[in-house]
């Protein structure tokens, strides 16, 4: 039986700036948006914010309604499944240990900066660039 691990992360968004990237400090060829693993008894809601807080430092953010996009892929012998939120925030982050630095990227740089790490992993970031698709068509109305 395949083991499954929950995750909670968000497109971070800033209407003047765009989406919010994070560049890993363990791998710094990869840049992801902030998410983190479900603690037990801990709702969807409390990692979504508990994450944000912890690896950005945003305590300031407004959660956009109806957008709730679910991502698999597997890794070293389990399935990690990955929800992300839509956010919204004006806060810059304050980054901890576990990345190196920030971005905030328009749309279409961001697809780049996702398309060129498709070479380490086709599903998961495959699916990341179409959650930060549907994103855009939330946000465009």
């Amino acid at each position: 039986m395949t083991k499954i691990s929950l995750s909670v992360g968000a497109l971070v968004y800033n209407p003047d700036k765009g989406f919010l990237l994070l560049r890993r400090r363990d791998k710094p060829e990869i840049w992801e948006f902030p998410k983190g693993r479900m603690r037990d008894k801990e709702s969807e809601n409390e990692t979504l914010s508990r994450e944000i807080f912890e690896e950005c430092n945003l305590d300031n953010f407004n959660i956009i309604e109806g957008f709730r996009k679910q991502t698999f892929y597997f890794k070293k012998g389990y399935m990690r499944i990955v929800i992300f939120y839509l956010i919204k925030t004006s806060q810059e982050p304050i980054l901890s240990e576990e990345h190196l630095e920030y971005q905030w990227l328009p749309y279409d740089k961001a697809k780049e900066k996702l398309e060129g790490l498709i070479r380490f992993d086709e599903i998961k970031y495959s699916q990341w660039l179409d959650v930060l698709e549907d994103a855009v068509k939330v946000i465009n109305g």
